[in-house]
């Protein structure tokens, strides 16, 4: 797990460190862009952990049913 949360904070510092360089003093197109990636960072999280839900949540009605 380590490793994986190490390799994200890379690439994620990584890719802010790289905006930072390329927008340079055109910090509002620099914040918007770093909004913009983390809403849509978090909308995606957000999706993919309603579907673990919902798939948890039919696996044990299922077995619930099948007892």
């Amino acid at each position: 797990v380590a490793v994986v949360m190490g390799v994200a904070s890379a690439i994620w510092y990584g890719a802010i460190a790289w905006l930072g360089f390329r927008f340079g003093r055109d910090l509002e197109t620099l914040q918007r862009l770093i909004g913009d990636a983390t809403r849509t960072v978090g909308l995606v999280a957000a999706v993919i952990v309603a579907l673990v839900v919902a798939v948890v949540w039919w696996r044990r009605r299922r077995s619930a049913a099948q007892r």
